[in-house]
């Protein structure tokens, strides 16, 4: 089993994703759609997906589908394919509804390794910067 450094899975993952990715489809909607990576829009429920994207326009009669639709926008905000973004890429703020790459530990990033490029890896920590 090959070991790599966070930030060479993370470099690695980015080339895949940025595959599935166009300007009409973030990340988090082909995550959700595939069931693959984070699982994008599907890991939340409809309260935590409203939670997480305050900026969105509700309404009862909103169905989820409604509600992912105006998600996607708002991640296509954050997405900038051209320069090799995603939204995980972006530095989470207020408005960012997860922490992006933060958001998982290297065994995670081992098995969206393993499901994406359908290669076993270990994934440890980046060195410590040299002072």
């Amino acid at each position: 089993m090959r070991t790599i450094r966070r930030t060479q899975a993370i470099d690695d993952l980015r080339a895949v994703l940025l595959d599935m990715v166009d300007a009409q489809n973030s990340l988090c909607r082909v995550a959700s759609w595939r069931g693959v990576f984070c699982r994008g829009f599907a890991q939340w429920s409809r309260p935590e997906l409203e939670r997480r994207f305050p900026a969105l326009e509700r309404k009862p009669a909103f169905a989820r589908g409604h509600l992912e639709q105006a998600a996607n926008r708002c991640q296509l905000a954050r997405q900038d394919i051209r320069a090799s973004k995603l939204p995980c890429d972006v530095a989470p703020g207020d408005e960012a509804p997860c922490h992006g790459w933060q958001e998982f530990d290297e065994h995670d990033l081992a098995r969206f390794y393993r499901e994406l490029r359908g290669e076993v890896v270990r994934v440890v920590p980046d060195a410590p910067p040299v002072s």
